[in-house]
């Protein structure tokens, strides 16, 4: 298995690919689900994006493969916006 590098005192991985989004935890955080380089599939692992500062292409990547996935907390408070909007207007 390969060594993280180190960059200012923290550990590194490489990124091979990213699979899957999601939002969770009571602040719908948003997390991918990375492929490690040089490591199984049982070593594949949630991640925040705050961790994932080195995975920018492999996050593109994804978003080009999958464009419907997850991708920010954004979406569903404009959906919640325009159902309130509907309502207002259709006088329900």
């Amino acid at each position: 298995m390969p060594l993280p590098e180190v960059i200012n005192n923290k550990l590194h991985y490489k990124v091979t690919r990213v699979l899957k989004s999601r939002r969770t935890g009571r602040g719908k955080k948003l997390q991918y689900y990375i492929c490690w380089k040089g490591y199984g599939p049982n070593n594949d692992t949630w991640e925040p994006i705050e961790n994932l500062d080195k995975a920018q292409e492999a996050i593109k990547e994804f978003y080009k493969a999958h464009p419907k996935a997850v991708r920010s907390l954004e979406a569903p408070a404009i959906f919640c916006m325009v159902d309130i909007q509907e309502e207002a207007l259709s006088g329900d």
